[in-house]
């Protein structure tokens, strides 16, 4: 049999145990102070994802990766 991969409940942990951490990473002030993003438009996607209306687990998790590198690599 192949091997078979596993998806990691990236947007459970977001809901849970990750919100905190995810608030903190992409809180409007660090979109700002980056300047790549728009914060209204991470903020809604967050605000979406949250209230169940999209699954933006994906992209909430990659731009808190992005934000982690750039914390240990730029700054």
């Amino acid at each position: 049999r192949k091997k078979a991969g596993f998806g990691a409940p990236v947007g459970a942990w977001l809901k849970g145990q990750a919100k905190e951490l995810m608030r903190d990473l992409l809180s409007e002030e660090t979109v700002r102070k980056r300047g790549l993003f728009n914060h209204a438009a991470v903020n809604n996607m967050i605000d979406n994802h949250l209230s169940g209306r999209e699954y933006n687990a994906n992209q909430i998790w990659q731009l808190m990766t992005l934000e982690l590198w750039l914390q240990t690599f730029i700054d």
